[in-house]
């Protein structure tokens, strides 16, 4: 098959793939999670990648770019203007505990009086980060059905890697 017929191939299958799959294909490592298809040598890993934070946050613009500059394609959910999901928030903080998700060190803690501070509960945080959801540590990847905070570019080559 000459080059070009396998690439027109190649985009016919990954157009039937995102139409039949309805996620979005992921171009990273090799560990089933929703399923896999190999297409000429790369593999796909279906499942959804979302960013969630704040726009202006360096951190998040940091991960936003690594995951666009290695091509793995995700949605950004923006915390201010896209709000949060108690039952999302529910989630991380059965899956990583309070004390791991709130971000001790932004301007909004520090906003914070220190009478609400020192009350911070397993039982008040999900009420204060769903009035605050900027005091959740940023930025926090769903990927792959796991749930992962903060962002380092070893810490992201380990997640995709592993995907």
């Amino acid at each position: 098959m000459q080059p070009l017929s396998q690439a027109i191939e190649f985009a016919i299958l990954a157009a039937a793939l995102l139409v039949s799959s309805r996620v979005t294909p992921v171009v990273c490592g090799t560990t089933v999670v929703y399923g896999t298809t190999v297409v000429y040598g790369t593999t796909f890993v279906y499942g959804t990648t979302v960013v969630y934070g704040i726009r202006n946050c360096d951190t998040v613009t940091k991960a936003r770019r690594w995951l666009d500059d290695l091509g793995i394609v995700h949605r950004f959910h923006d915390f201010r203007s896209d709000g949060l999901e108690s039952e999302r928030l529910a989630r991380w903080l059965s899956e990583l505990g309070w004390e791991q998700l709130i971000n001790r060190r932004g301007t909004t803690w520090r906003q914070l009086d220190a009478k609400t501070r020192d009350r911070i509960s397993a039982t008040t945080a999900a009420e204060l980060l769903l009035a605050h959801p900027t005091l959740i540590r940023r930025p926090v990847l769903e990927q792959a059905g796991r749930i992962h905070l903060g962002f380092s570019p070893e810490a992201y080559a380990h997640i995709f890697r592993s995907a």
